[in-house]
């Protein structure tokens, strides 16, 4: 998002899809207080969910738009990006910069560059494997709601195939059950919060998705042979 906005001096920010911002570059107060004010979020989702559209203009007296993006292509559930604001004039209300629409399929294209430049980030446990394209979209969609009480059906729906179908080819590819699947990308993912003794044991299981825990601790220590707490007294600077 910085290189973005050094490029194109649009300012830029990413949010789940329940609405918490994520990140932001070339966001002060003041930006974010017009958005926030004009719910461009929420009617920016609205439009692309209900036909497609992407663009947005927020009623402000002088044009002032944003256009989405989503952070993945193949999986909305990533978050999104909302670029913008910008004007189609030169002088408007909040000082957007000046972009006629004409340019925006540019300023999109340059933020796909910018994307596949960045060093591509996988599932540390999946590195280098060859899956069917159900399967990729399922692991994709796992990523992105781990911390999510998600369940084999609602994967299955997702990707609108037969649930026992889905159980199958997921074992049959990856290696190991849908559960056993989740709950060791839960404990990958949490031990990353482990070395910030900031976090409660508590707090961690819940941001990973677990319910509570002492199931966390169960299965933490079946893939890994520490407790959450010895791994943290291991690993914590």
């Amino acid at each position: 998002m910085k290189k973005f906005n050094l490029l194109t001096n649009i300012s830029i920010i990413a949010f789940d899809l329940k609405g918490v911002p994520i990140g932001a570059s070339g966001y002060g107060k003041s930006l974010y207080d017009f958005l926030d004010k004009n719910n461009i979020y929420d009617k920016m989702l609205k439009n692309y969910f209900n036909d497609g559209e992407t663009i947005l203009n927020s009623n402000c007296y002088n044009n002032i738009e944003y256009i989405l993006s989503p952070i993945s292509p193949r999986n909305i559930h990533r978050g999104v990006f909302i670029i913008g604001p910008v004007s189609q004039k030169k002088n408007n209300c909040i000082r957007a910069p000046y972009k006629p629409r004409y340019l925006y399929s540019y300023i999109l294209k340059s933020l796909e560059l910018i994307l596949k430049d960045f060093p591509k980030k996988h599932i540390e446990m999946e590195k280098e494997k060859e899956y069917s394209l159900h399967i990729k979209k399922a692991i994709d969609y796992i990523d992105s709601r781990y911390m999510d009480n998600i369940g084999l059906d609602e994967v299955a729906n997702y990707l609108n195939i037969n649930r026992s179908y889905f159980s199958t080819i997921f074992k049959l590819e990856t290696g190991e059950s849908f559960t056993n699947f989740l709950n060791r990308l839960r404990v990958e993912k949490s031990k990353k919060l482990l070395v910030n003794k900031d976090y409660s044991m508590l707090n961690i299981a819940l941001m990973v998705g677990f319910n509570n825990q002492n199931y966390y601790n169960i299965v933490f220590k079946k893939f890994t042979n520490y407790t959450p707490l010895q791994y943290r007294k291991i690993y914590a600077v």
